[in-house]
């Protein structure tokens, strides 16, 4: 048989139960549609691979595409052109390719969007788009000063001081108890992390 000109593809099931007979490389299974050896079975195989990957990114390009319910309580929506922008930023890059200007990962960012840890990059990016768009408090993530020493001498180059402080430290509980602050010399396998 000539799997490049069959007109449909035998079941997987089918093709297990054949794969049951040959044992050797010089062994087939003759059906209705010609002989059937290991090439011919292995071929089979990638074709029912390529078309699950097939339907997979059909039904990605479906929920993209889809309509979606939409919170009353959002004002404003992503336009078309935004989603389009996301969808390229996701998927036409490494999933760890740092992205400016938030100087994360794609897959560092999903994060944010998904029901796990957040980590210091989120933070230190907060922190710093905080600072820049407004000038009355001062934000401070203290785990963050090692990788950015020059945090602090924004106060001795602006002309004007801010009025508030706010500190974001990541305090951790080890397995017996103890409570640390988390550092790079310090990391964190904790039972519990928490930002203040």
């Amino acid at each position: 048989m000539d799997p490049f000109q069959i007109k449909s593809l035998p079941a997987e099931s089918q093709l297990r139960e054949w794969a049951k007979h040959i044992h050797g490389p010089n062994q087939y299974v003759q059906t209705s549609r010609g002989k059937v050896d290991n090439d011919c079975l292995n071929i089979l195989r990638r074709f029912h691979t390529m078309r699950s990957i097939q339907d997979d990114v059909q039904q990605e390009v479906g929920w993209f595409s889809s309509p979606c319910n939409r919170p009353e309580t959002v004002v404003e929506h992503p336009t078309a052109t935004q989603i389009a922008v996301l969808q390229e930023f996701l998927y036409c890059g490494r999933y760890d390719e740092i992205r400016e200007p938030y100087g994360m990962s794609a897959n560092e960012l999903a994060m944010v969007c998904a029901d796990r840890w957040i980590s210091s990059d989120h933070i230190c990016w907060l922190m710093k788009t905080l600072n820049q768009d407004q000038d009355e408090t001062f934000f401070v993530y203290l785990n963050g000063i090692s990788k950015d020493p020059a945090t602090l001498q924004r106060f001795t180059k602006c002309s004007s001081k801010p009025s508030k402080l706010c500190f974001a430290i990541n305090v951790c509980k080890n397995q017996t108890g103890q409570t640390f602050i988390g550092s790079d010399f310090q990391p964190f396998p904790t039972i519990k992390s928490v930002y203040y």
